[in-house]
């Protein structure tokens, strides 16, 4: 141990490296990361109850759906977006007769086109959630937080390291499948699911209800009280 450390704490994925840690979290539903023979001795906690989300988003909880024909949709896919999801999620938009609105936040360079605005990644993305009917989003962190707020969404795995949420969050039927990224294939998109969350009110209805049931959303003070122990201890 570097003597400057009083103790050292790891976040894992399925992916993560064995680095030497006292204490892992694996932020996910089920345990994805297993250490080495020279790291079981560390504890490892995961579940819902350590995955870290901000506290205003858990008081920001969307209102019971109603079934409507109106629809807003916010699109997501992430910064620097190798994938180029944004770009599907317009395409696949454009295909698509229902009554909505959507808005892509992306860094991607789009034009803004009917039915369909474009508009750079920022802090008026949390802003425009509080008005989301549904979400088109890749499987990384934003999807728990749309969970935290009891937003129904759209999933897409657009990298190997959001299989785990993509397979999880689709299997239990928390988010509708979207499509994966493939090197090969590129994106396609399942056009029919998205029309179905945009058309479908008891669809989002039925989504509204299972995130409501996990309630979770204190995952950062959990966290926090198990490295204090950890401090204690040392």
């Amino acid at each position: 141990m570097d003597a400057n450390w009083i103790a050292r704490a790891c976040l894992v994925d399925g992916s993560t490296p064995q680095y030497e840690a006292d204490i892992y979290f694996n932020p996910t539903p089920t345990q994805t990361w297993f250490p080495n023979v020279t790291n079981q001795a560390s504890p490892i906690y995961f579940g819902f109850e350590y995955i870290p989300i901000r506290g205003i988003l858990v008081k920001n909880k969307a209102p019971y759906l109603k079934s409507q024909k109106f629809c807003n949709v916010i699109c997501v896919a992430g910064g620097s977006d190798p994938s180029q999801l944004a770009d599907s999620f317009q395409k696949a938009l454009m295909q698509i007769e229902c009554d909505f609105e959507a808005t892509i936040f992306t860094d991607r360079k789009l034009e803004s086109c009917e039915k369909i605005k474009v508009r750079p990644i920022g802090s008026s993305f949390q802003t425009a959630l509080d008005g989301a009917d549904v979400v088109l989003t890749a499987a990384g962190s934003t999807v728990w937080e749309l969970i935290a707020r009891r937003i129904p969404f759209g999933v897409a795995c657009a990298a190997r390291n959001q299989m785990e949420n993509y397979t999880y969050l689709t299997e239990n039927l928390i988010g509708v499948p979207l499509g994966i990224h493939t090197q090969e294939f590129g994106w396609k998109l399942n056009l029919e699911s998205i029309k179905a969350l945009i058309s479908d009110g008891v669809l989002r209805t039925d989504l509204w209800r299972k995130s409501d049931s996990l309630n979770f959303g204190h995952g950062a003070n959990a966290i926090a009280l198990e490295l204090v122990k950890v401090l204690n201890r040392a």
